[in-house]
């Protein structure tokens, strides 16, 4: 080529766009957020479905439990305290002293405490997870038990609510 010859470039189109470079990387961050997105709803529903599982398990364990020692109690020997949220009696089939009450896990704790049952003054618990105990008996022994329950927090917290009848010994 000569001195005075001019040479043409030619335009390089193998490359993208600003534009385009935007866009995918819209499209991108768009399905992030929307697997994202799916993962946590996810979650949260496995989550809930766990919590309401140890509920279950935690309120039908402690109310078996209660339930069965209730049962052998002498009616004449119940008793209610702390706003009857605390009940003692003597268990009939061995002469045991029981009580069941609420025990907060204070100063820390969230909204629940453990269900307690001491015999013979020895504590042990029976449940977590519960947020309030109370007990109504009648005078012909029967025990009414109301307990809720509560696990979790925002979106994964479950409370349930139970309730059984009893009768003691008369």
């Amino acid at each position: 080529m000569g001195l005075g010859t001019t040479r043409k470039i030619a335009k390089d189109s193998g490359g993208f766009t600003v534009i385009e470079i935007v866009v995918a990387a819209a499209i991108i961050v768009l399905i992030g957020v929307v697997v994202t997105k799916f993962w946590i709803n996810t979650s949260e529903a496995f989550i809930l479905e766990n919590n309401t599982a140890v509920l279950k398990q935690q309120s039908e364990r402690s109310m078996e439990i209660m339930a069965e020692r209730i049962r052998r109690a002498n009616a004449a020997s119940i008793g209610l305290s702390n706003g009857n949220s605390t009940m003692d009696f003597v268990d009939t089939a061995d002469g045991s002293d029981i009580q069941y009450t609420l025990t907060p896990l204070a100063p820390v704790a969230p909204a629940w405490g453990e269900i307690t049952q001491s015999i013979n003054a020895v504590p042990n618990a029976i449940a977590g997870y519960a947020q309030a105990l109370q007990f109504d008996v009648t005078g012909t022994g029967l025990v009414t038990i109301n307990a809720t329950f509560i696990i979790g927090s925002g979106r994964t917290r479950k409370t349930l609510t139970m309730q059984c009848n009893v009768a003691a010994r008369n």
